[in-house]
């Protein structure tokens, strides 16, 4: 009887210890990055909102900055991928989208879209067997890719051997 109440208390002084060692270690880590990521945050929302409406100067210069300061951030790098290819510059484009990609979430719809916006940026630059690559790897993530399921009927009629 001695020995099952010693190692019940021994089991709960454990499982306190865990409990209070986690929320430290989660109060410590919400207080580090809250007063970093609001500007990044804040700079991400305005070049989000400087692409949406169509100032893809404004937003490849604002975006520029938040992917400095934060170099992992993916959605900055898609959207400074974006805003370049409205620009017409589509390698710097296809660098940023590709970037994007090496770092978004395992998401499929997520990745389907870069993969499909990559496929746009190698039409625009007259490689249709990237840009096919590229949209036939967005439509097995995602068949509903609407920007992958339309550049794959724009490449349909392009043939690889050219009839004399």
């Amino acid at each position: 009887m001695k020995k099952v109440l010693i190692a019940s208390t021994v089991l709960a002084l454990i499982i306190v210890a865990v409990d209070c060692g986690t929320s430290v270690t989660t109060v410590r880590a919400t207080k580090q990055t809250s007063g970093f990521q609001a500007p990044v945050q804040e700079n991400l929302a305005r070049g989000i909102s400087l692409y949406e409406s169509g100032d893809y100067a404004g937003s490849e210069t604002s975006l520029k900055q938040v992917v400095q300061d934060t170099p992992k951030n993916w959605q900055a790098h898609r959207y400074l991928g974006l805003a370049r290819f409205k620009l017409g510059h589509y390698h710097p484009a296809c660098e940023s989208l590709l970037r994007s990609l090496d770092l978004a979430p395992d998401d499929s719809q997520i990745r389907a879209d870069l993969y499909a916006s990559l496929g746009e940026c190698w039409e625009n630059l007259k490689e249709p067997g990237k840009a096919r690559l590229h949209y036939h790897t967005a439509l097995n993530l995602w068949p509903q890719c609407t920007q992958a399921n339309e550049g794959m009927a724009r490449l349909a009629p392009v043939s690889g051997l050219q009839s004399r």
